[in-house]
Formats: C-alpha cells, sequence, structure tokens
C-alpha cells in the first residue's frame, strides 16, 4: 500500500497512526479540496473534509494569512442565512438525508 485516503473521522486523528503510516511510507491524504479565486484577497475553498485548522495551514503553506473564514454550509445544510451566534431548526429533508 502505497496511500490511504481517509475521511474526517476520529480514528483518523491519531498521531500514532501518522507516525505508523510515515515508518512503512504510507501517505495519508484527505479527499481533494477546490478553490476559487474571487479577487486578489477573496477565496472560496470548498472541502469534502477537513482537519483542525486545515484551511489556516493549507494558505500558510504559500505564505498567506487567513484573516476571516466563513463556513457557508455543512453537508447539504446551508448557513449562509444565519448570523454570528444564530441556530434553527434542521428541516425534515435535512433531517433525512446523509
Amino acid at each position: 500500500m502505497e496511500s490511504l485516503v481517509v475521511d474526517n473521522g476520529a480514528e483518523f486523528w491519531s498521531k500514532s497512526l501518522e507516525q505508523s503510516c510515515l515508518e512503512v511510507g504510507i501517505n495519508i491524504t484527505t479527499k481533494p479540496a477546490c478553490l476559487e479565486i474571487l479577487s486578489e484577497y477573496t477565496a472560496r475553498l470548498s472541502l469534502v473534509e477537513g482537519k483542525y485548522h486545515q484551511v489556516k495551514r493549507m494558505f500558510g503553506f504559500f505564505q498567506n494569512e487567513v484573516l476571516e473564514l466563513y463556513r457557508v454550509s455543512v453537508g447539504n445544510i446551508c448557513l449562509e442565512e444565519l448570523e454570528e451566534g444564530q441556530s434553527r431548526q434542521l428541516t425534515q429533508k435535512e433531517l433525512m438525508t446523509n
């Protein structure tokens, strides 16, 4: 095995798993991201899954600082109409989809 593609499950957040894979030459990756440049200082990044501070680490690798970060959806649940600190009831459709 050369590569292991994982989801964002807690079982893949282990330093011991990362170290073990490194020792035997297995590369652990997450699913690809999609980057859309909107302006000189603004971009839209779509992740299927993300690890802790992944966006900041991705941009930091290219010496770009993340000044503001907004989550617009979680799966099929759109968050754009919510103000910071607000919540809402999930719809029946949102509850039925995985």
